[in-house]
């Protein structure tokens, strides 16, 4: 996928964040995916202030997957 800049208040959830990517790559609820911040989950009531953000600091989104009852291999 293609990068995403966003620019936002320092104080700002990041739910905004997080609801204008999935918006943008049409990807449905923001809660669906999962945020990261150097293999740390970040939530969309935490800010960049709480999460010392930096400019260019990358957040990684997954798409967030329920396990099923797997596979029994013999």
């Amino acid at each position: 996928m293609a990068d995403f800049y966003f620019t936002m208040n320092r104080d700002e959830p990041l739910r905004k964040l997080m609801i204008a990517f999935c918006e943008r790559r049409k990807l449905g609820d923001y809660r669906s995916l999962r945020y990261h911040l150097n293999g740390d989950r970040i939530r969309g009531h935490q800010t960049p202030n709480e999460l010392e953000l930096e400019n260019d600091d990358v957040i990684d989104a997954w798409i967030e997957q329920m396990g099923g009852a797997g596979f029994s291999w013999s």
